[in-house]
């Protein structure tokens, strides 16, 4: 009896905040390739105008953007949307708010980080 409790339990559990945003991602990349595909594109784009090591933007880029541009993530708007949706059902902290939150998000979803360090 204690096994089948147990089993209950484990499966009736709340899902966890980082287990909701995989999810999310998870899910985005499966229901919009051809979307996803363009985000990592944007993302090599931006790679290529940063210095590489804190994506700061290039000194002979400066002149197109605005000089104190500093590109981190480039996430696709519906993923934002679905991600904030999910956590303020929650009623928790916005997405990405908590430092630690930002630096695993970077480090499990490094496609859609631009600098080579967090």
């Amino acid at each position: 009896m204690n096994q089948i409790h147990k089993r209950i339990r484990e499966k009736s559990r709340p899902i966890g905040r980082r287990e909701a945003i995989s999810a999310s991602v998870l899910a985005y990349i499966r229901n919009n390739p051809e979307e996803y595909i363009s985000v990592l594109d944007e993302v090599k784009k931006r790679r290529a105008l940063s210095d590489g090591k804190f994506a700061v933007v290039r000194d002979d880029m400066k002149a197109d953007l605005n000089s104190s541009m500093r590109l981190a993530l480039v996430l696709p708007e519906k993923l934002i949307n679905t991600l904030k949706t999910i956590i303020d059902m929650a009623g928790n902290k916005a997405f990405l708010e908590d430092k630690r939150e930002y630096q695993w998000f970077c480090r499990t979803y490094p496609q859609f980080f631009i600098p080579k360090k967090l």
